[in-house]
């Protein structure tokens, strides 16, 4: 649900777990599909998208798309519509691969050269710049496989994240606490960055260190801010409050994390 406009004892956050079928796909859809209603006002509904469904069409995105638009006779829609389609043997080709295969990956990997890269940022460049994708691009033409990739990115994520939220602009994440507080939360930040000057900066190096498995990537960032003091005792169980979780989310993904002091620097290893 969108952010704030349901109450707490209204938000139904239940998990259900379902089997996974050899075949088929997973197919998610705004309700701007299902209520998108014709000249008459009659709604275009979860039937009709069944119908569809059903005929087993050889493009399903498109023969939802064209059965909307021959329903509602406008591509002017009431409210957005949103559909993914999404195939399990895809999504999991890299997780089912047998132990020969993953040796075979592991080999590839560890023939990596050693490099390091290195980058920074100074005042508006912080808030035009997306250092995630850019690192992300970086590595596979490094030769870092797709999978591992993925996990890095997540990791450069957050730690670009709070070094430049927490540590370049100081915004307390405890804000998001508040009634309306991720409101707050991001106006403040917009604010905070159309202040930046060339004295805020943030810096960021990747350094990949081959051994005889599989290697490991060095994940270094470091920002203008003041710093922190961090957790003396931080553990895997994650918590429910709105602040912190990115930090929790580093360690998870990564084998070692260390925050150097004064606070403003974080360094984490993924093998």
């Amino acid at each position: 649900m969108a952010l704030g406009i349901m109450d707490e004892d209204m938000f139904d956050a239940t998990v259900t777990t379902v089997p996974l079928p050899k075949d088929g796909l997973f197919l998610v859809y705004s309700d701007g599909l299902s209520e998108q209603e014709d000249a008459d006002g009659v709604a275009f509904s979860v039937g009709r998208v069944r119908q569809v469904v059903q005929k087993n069409p050889n493009n399903l995105m498109l023969a939802l798309t064209r059965s909307l638009q021959e329903h509602a006779r406008t591509d002017i829609y009431d409210d957005d519509v949103s559909i993914c389609l999404v195939d399990p043997k895809l999504v999991f080709a890299n997780t089912l691969l047998s132990e020969d295969e993953r040796h075979l990956e592991y080999a590839v990997q560890s023939d990596i050269n050693v490099f390091s890269w290195q980058l920074e940022l100074r005042g508006t460049q912080l808030a035009q710049c997306e250092l995630p994708p850019l690192c992300h691009d970086f590595l596979q033409k490094m030769g870092v496989d797709q999978q591992r990739c993925q996990k890095i990115f997540t990791v450069i994520a957050e730690m670009v994240s709070n070094a430049l939220d927490h540590g370049v602009l100081q915004l307390d994440s405890r804000l998001k606490e508040e009634e309306d507080g991720f409101l707050h939360y991001f106006l403040a930040r917009e604010e905070r960055l159309r202040a930046l000057d060339e004295q805020d900066f943030l810096r960021i190096l990747l350094r990949w260190e081959p051994d005889t498995t599989i290697g490991s990537l060095v994940i270094v960032v470091e920002d203008s801010g003041a710093g922190y003091e961090p957790s003396p005792s931080p553990t895997d169980t994650f918590n429910f409050t709105f602040s912190g979780r990115g930090l929790q989310l580093v360690r998870q993904l990564s084998s070692d994390v260390e925050i150097i002091p004064p606070g403003n620097q974080i360094r984490a290893r993924i093998k």
